[in-house]
């Protein structure tokens, strides 16, 4: 159920982008942009823009990963099984598997951004502390008082000084 929630938001966002980057340049807009390999092309500002989508939107694709898989060690997995599922949506949509050198290297750099970006944020998120204690701060103010040396707090919170 994961890869079928981060296909459809990655499908979404990339909806999204290409809605609003083809409004402002007055550009029309339709479901080739998206699933017709033949649209990302380099001789027109169209295709340029289409590019740039993709770029964008694997930014997006990584904080999708962060937020649906969140796990470091699935990033890969899932970052190619998304990847892969949009060349056989955009092989039957275009009849035939994609020829394009241009669309098959933004998808590997669309694949690339999305797989170390992905696993750089979720390890990131992994390494972060878990805090223990119930959602209180008491314990913070434990540390300082501890870490300054002057004074020590017990565990029901009474200062006890630290004269010896």
């Amino acid at each position: 159920s994961q890869i079928v929630c981060l296909q459809a938001l990655w499908y979404i966002s990339i909806s999204t982008i290409v809605f609003t980057l083809f409004k402002f340049s007055g550009l029309d807009i339709n479901l080739d942009a998206i699933l017709n390999y033949r649209e990302i092309r380099g001789d027109n500002s169209q295709g340029l823009l289409l590019g740039l989508a993709w770029l964008l939107n694997s930014v997006v694709g990584v904080y999708l990963l962060l937020k649906i898989v969140a796990r470091a060690r699935l990033v890969l997995d899932f970052s190619l099984t998304l990847l892969l599922y949009h060349v056989i949506m955009t092989t039957l949509y275009s009849d035939h598997v994609p020829t394009s050198f241009l669309w098959w290297s933004l998808n590997g750099t669309t694949a690339g951004i999305m797989v170390f970006g992905g696993e750089y944020v979720c390890m990131q998120q992994e390494m972060e502390p878990i805090l223990l204690g119930g959602g209180n701060n008491s314990g913070s103010s434990d540390n300082r008082n501890a870490s300054r040396g002057d004074s020590r707090v017990d565990s029901i919170g009474v200062n006890k000084n630290n004269s010896t």
